[in-house]
């Protein structure tokens, strides 16, 4: 969601007034919001590692798969929908075009802080948060002598820095406190008895688990949801034979689906509020369409083939 706010709030009104349609520049944007939770480093692996005990390292290398399987899929979504609707991609812009090294220069910072995080962790280089620290202290650096920042702007970055903690503070403890009462309680125990008593597949668990999420998302965002529900949830998916780090990337894409499943998908109503004179509901609805459809398709790869999520970590360790 936050992914969609800040790339969509920028791209969204120069699409339209490029000639791009309104269903395609509002269905790449909400659609490519998702990406930010799968590719690594993603806040919800890094959550999903820390309720259910995981190597926050493997869950990393385990979406990149994934993650590069979804994008060329979106890839080739815009180019039939090009085909399909030409109207829709203007042939020529009516700016300066930027040169490639330009535009490599200032997507490098952002890939390095990537890269550094993912790799620190997964080699044991650093802990998630010590990881987190260097990046920070790097990203300041570059603000200072690259993006004009000053002390103003540094108070109001922590500012809100602080609000956004406090609010993710709250929920981690909070999860963590319910995560513990509901153990105490032995009630995750109760709740896989009670699938185990019933004889269900191991695949039927996993489909009604995934439902679940979907129709959740519709109405929280997946923190919450990863908090709230997870320490419940993820000793079924165990006791039902499935893998955990394979279960964080098929988790990651079902909170995926799930923002963008209509008629209440959080980031439908994100994108829509961008460009609230020009795009309808129905339009961001109509452009995602296909973008769902590709998720869907991911999720049934990973169900038929594991080993696309699994295969980078069995191979780096």
């Amino acid at each position: 969601m936050v992914g969609a706010l800040t790339i969509g709030g920028v791209a969204l009104p120069e699409m339209l007034k490029l000639g791009y349609g309104k269903r395609l520049s509002s269905g790449v944007l909400a659609a490519g919001g998702t990406l930010s939770v799968l590719l690594p480093p993603s806040l919800i692996l890094l959550f999903y590692g820390i309720v259910t005990d995981q190597s926050i390292g493997a869950l990393f290398i385990a979406g990149v798969v994934p993650g590069l399987v979804l994008v060329t899929m979106f890839f080739i979504i815009v180019f039939i929908w090009g085909k399909v609707n030409p109207d829709d991609i203007p042939g020529h812009e009516n700016s300066t075009p930027i040169p490639w090294l330009i535009a490599f220069s200032a997507l490098l910072p952002i890939t390095l802080v990537g890269l550094v995080i993912t790799i620190s962790i997964y080699a044991g280089i650093a802990t998630p948060t010590e990881a987190a620290g260097v990046s920070a202290m790097f990203m300041l650096g570059l603000a200072y002598f690259f993006g004009g920042l000053r002390l103003k702007g540094l108070l109001e970055a922590l500012k809100s820095t602080m609000q956004t903690m406090g609010y993710l503070g709250l929920l981690l403890s909070s999860g963590v406190l319910f995560g513990f009462v509901m153990t105490y309680h032995q009630i995750p125990q109760q709740f896989t008895e009670l699938f185990v008593e019933m004889q269900l597949s191991p695949y039927a668990v996993l489909a009604m688990i995934i439902v679940f999420y979907i129709i959740l998302g519709m109405f929280l965002e997946p923190v919450s949801m990863t908090f709230i529900t997870l320490p419940t949830l993820y000793p079924l998916i165990h006791a039902a034979g499935f893998d955990l780090i394979w279960f964080g990337v098929v988790y990651t894409i079902t909170m995926e689906i799930a923002v963008l499943t209509p008629p209440v998908g959080l980031n439908l109503f994100v994108i829509q509020n961008l460009a609230r004179d020009k795009v309808t509901i129905g339009d961001v609805i109509i452009g995602c369409l296909p973008f769902i459809a590709a998720l869907v398709v991911l999720l049934f790869v990973l169900i038929g083939m594991p080993d696309t999520a699994l295969w980078l970590p069995e191979l780096m360790e």
